[in-house]
């Protein structure tokens, strides 16, 4: 039987067809995790540094399905599919790691070569292809208007490489320009991930190739490049601009205009050098072509996670959206509706409708001191229907209300949406989070 963790199981029960995704967080790379409905379980890159590996390999752990291994009558959890979008190291760096807790069974790989052929990333994934190789299941996809794997009624599209490597002379990497990028469909919805595609790969070969398909059209877009601006221009001879009147030879603005985003994310680390990145121009362009601006950063949100129901119902949620540290130091919210409906943790309100929260029965002194502490409210919204769109993921407003035991908004949008409060008390190690569930309808 399926088992959804926090906050996934807030939506999905255990009898829930569903396809799950988890953008993890880590840092200035990127990793992401997909189980199609049937538990097909796919990581698409790798970025494990030594700082982050026990955090990132228990997040693994937690999320990869337990499944029957009929060899040895035992349950265990592998990946079924390691997608090497390309063979730089901030997409294959810890995958030794992860091959030794969580067996990799096979490889899709874009056959062409990175840039730091030398490293020891580079080597062990090399060292591992020729494994997989020997045994085939090593798979090099390349672009098709078919799916290339159709599994627990989700097809995986492959958008790029161009399946006879034709693209005009350009100055790009033509790691990134020759990177999978894959969609993946369920129940009618779209995830697309770019890996770190570039301006000349959607201009010369996926829009001509897809634009009258319907595949390119996504509710979720991973962002290229971590946020770089070498989706939309070459990063070489632009000086840091995307202008494509100034630079028409080696800019393309078009491809968003294409997959018409609900909501983009965004893996990557802090703003700092060497690479800057997220680019702020390159992020304005997202917000310009994103369903009400809702682009968020790994940076800002940590890892997140989502899902499509075989309902087609949608939604993506930081990971921290789940109750915490239950033990000693607990406390409630409660919720005032303007009807005086009192309720804890969970409730059911027609729209629309303003609410007054608060935190209540808090135990041993949690609160104490009420100068010390600190109180974090945050909405994650899942609107569904004519709401659809709704995805908001916000922190409580200082404008909104002075009071940090308190916090009032109004439920706007049909769906099911998540407020988390977290409670950290340094003076007493406490550091607590609860979710409160509340359904517009």
């Amino acid at each position: 039987m399926k088992e959804y963790t926090q906050p996934l199981s807030f939506y999905l029960d255990n009898n829930t067809e569903a396809l799950t995704f988890h953008l993890i967080d880590v840092g200035q790379g990127l990793m992401s995790l997909i189980v199609l409905p049937d538990e097909t379980t796919i990581l698409y890159d790798c970025n494990i540094t030594e700082e982050a590996q026990e955090r990132i390999l228990n997040y693994l752990g937690t999320h990869i399905p337990r499944r029957l291994n009929v060899s040895t009558n035992t349950f265990e959890q592998w990946i079924d599919i390691f997608v090497c979008s390309h063979r730089d190291d901030d997409h294959i760096r810890g995958l030794d790691k992860v091959n030794e807790q969580f067996s990799i069974k096979s490889i899709w790989d874009s056959n062409q070569s990175g840039d730091s052929c030398g490293s020891y990333a580079y080597q062990y994934y090399m060292r591992l292809r020729l494994a997989v190789k020997e045994s085939n299941s090593l798979y090099c996809p390349t672009a098709s208007t078919k799916p290339i794997l159709e599994m627990g009624g989700a097809q995986i599209y492959c958008l790029s490489p161009h399946p006879n490597g034709e693209y005009s002379e350009k100055e790009t990497k033509t790691q990134h320009t020759k990177c999978i990028v894959l969609s993946i469909k369920y129940a009618g919805r779209s995830i697309l991930l770019t890996g770190d595609s570039d301006w000349c790969s959607w201009r010369e070969y996926i829009i001509p190739e897809f634009e009258d398909t319907g595949i390119l059209k996504s509710e979720i877009l991973v962002a290229s490049h971590h946020g770089s601006r070498s989706f939309f221009s070459e990063t070489s001879v632009d000086d840091g601009k995307i202008d494509a009147m100034e630079f028409s030879e080696t800019t393309y603005l078009g491809a968003l205009e294409f997959i018409k985003p609900k909501i983009t994310l965004v893996s990557c680390g802090e703003y700092k050098e060497p690479h800057k990145l997220p680019n702020e121009e390159a992020i304005k362009m997202y917000n310009k072509h994103t369903a009400g601006e809702q682009v968020y950063t790994t940076f800002d949100k940590g890892s997140l996670v989502g899902f499509i129901r075989n309902d087609s119902v949608w939604n993506i949620i930081p990971a921290r959206f789940q109750h915490t540290n239950i033990g000693a130091f607990d406390f409630k919210i409660k919720c005032v509706s303007n009807e005086l409906l009192e309720i804890l943790h969970k409730g059911i309100h027609s729209i629309p409708k303003d609410l007054d929260y608060s935190i209540t029965d808090y135990k041993n002194g949690i609160l104490d001191p009420i100068d010390k502490i600190q109180v974090e409210w945050e909405v994650s919204n899942c609107g569904i229907g004519e709401h659809e769109e709704h995805k908001e993921i916000y922190y409580k407003s200082h404008k909104a209300n002075d009071e940090k035991l308190k916090y009032s908004r109004r439920l706007e949008y049909k769906g099911k949406h998540l407020l988390r409060c977290n409670i950290k008390n340094r003076n007493k190690n406490a550091d607590i989070t609860r979710i409160f569930i509340l359904t517009g309808i």
